[in-house]
């Protein structure tokens, strides 16, 4: 009658004969030999339920737990519910919001507001200046040497709002400048808000919260008062792309 033969068998780890009294796990050294190496208290683990929650999942620091609903969480800690689920996507990155003049709670949200909410300042941009002694009562000129008041920059953002204006010259002037919306040619002139600069080559005023502006408008600025030398004169607007 045949008999069964048991053959015995030697372990290696690292080129080195494991005792026989240490316990073995064949497939971690199998992986870690083939090169598909993880520590052996590192583990991709598989299951159903949130592990940060209850008594969490046990494994080490790095560990991956794969939950069957498409989540992919990593562990981050040593306790059992010390565990990160990596985002799937920019909606799931949280954004710091504070710095910014935008509202976001996430990188998507971000991203949307930078899509819609446009800093205007760059060409064609809404710059005017004059060259020469400018005088109270003067229309500055727009990109192409037309008064403002004639032709100005038209707004085709929605919901614009003015949120700043720097203004350079070339001496030391003392002048007001009022900024208007119209149609072309004055017509419907409105005064949308006036700043004043004293005894300054360079100012940039920020203007009152709220000093919105019309879209599909011209706008126009005129030095209301004072005198100034080689004008600049640079609006930064806001608004969305869209409605």
């Amino acid at each position: 009658m045949a008999r069964n033969k048991v053959k015995s068998l030697i372990v290696e780890r690292n080129g080195v004969d494991i005792d026989e009294q240490e316990e073995v796990n064949i497939l971690i050294d199998y992986l870690q030999a083939a090169g598909l190496s993880l520590p052996q208290d590192v583990y991709i683990i598989e299951g159903a339920t949130d592990p940060s929650v209850g008594a969490g999942q046990e494994g080490g620091i790095g560990s991956f737990y794969l939950r069957n609903i498409g989540e992919c969480w990593i562990k981050v800690g040593v306790l059992d519910t010390d565990w990160v689920m990596l985002p799937r996507d920019a909606s799931e990155v949280p954004f710091d919001d504070t710095s910014v003049t935008f509202v976001a709670a996430d990188v998507q949200e971000a991203l949307e507001a930078i899509d819609s909410k446009v800093g205007i300042s760059a060409s064609p941009g809404f710059s005017f200046g004059g060259s020469g002694n400018i005088v109270s009562g003067t229309w500055l000129l727009r990109p192409g040497q037309v008064p403002s008041n004639k032709a100005g920059v038209n707004v085709g953002l929605y919901n614009a709002e003015l949120v700043q204006i720097s203004t350079g010259t070339e001496n030391e002037d003392t002048y007001s400048l009022e900024v208007y919306q119209h149609d072309g040619d004055e017509i419907n002139l409105t005064l949308i808000t006036t700043v004043n600069v004293t005894a300054s080559r360079k100012e940039v005023i920020n203007v009152t919260a709220g000093t919105t502006l019309a879209r599909d408008k011209h706008i126009a600025i005129k030095i209301s008062s004072g005198s100034a030398k080689n004008i600049g004169v640079d609006l930064q607007i806001t608004g969305s792309s869209a409605p």
